[in-house]
């Protein structure tokens, strides 16, 4: 399936949000003040803005069609959605199934 969607403006980050303020301020000859050094590193650490579309409605309209299939398990889950818990779920792989027995 293709999901075509648009955004009304592009996704921005807090260094492009600030900067856009301080070129208002600059072209109206008024003062830019200093955002503070934890504005600053916040916006070094951010992530760059994503967008993230869930089709949770499409997939009800489905089971209320009977045509979702499920299975249920048990174990360990991850979200691998993310870096995070992309390395959780391979460091766990690695310690469960890989890594060499000891003794």
């Amino acid at each position: 399936a293709t999901f075509t969607y648009h955004l009304r403006s592009p996704l921005r980050s807090q260094r492009q949000q600030r900067e856009t303020r301080e070129g208002a301020l600059n072209r109206s000859g008024a003062d830019v003040p200093f955002p503070g050094w934890e504005a600053l590193k916040a916006e070094q650490e951010e992530e760059a803005p994503t967008v993230e579309v869930q089709i949770t409605d499409a997939l009800l309209r489905q089971a209320k069609e009977g045509r979702v299939l499920g299975y249920k398990f048990s174990g360990r889950r991850f979200d691998c959605g993310n870096v995070d818990g992309f390395v959780e779920a391979t460091n766990y792989c690695y310690q469960t199934f890989y890594r060499p027995r000891q003794g």
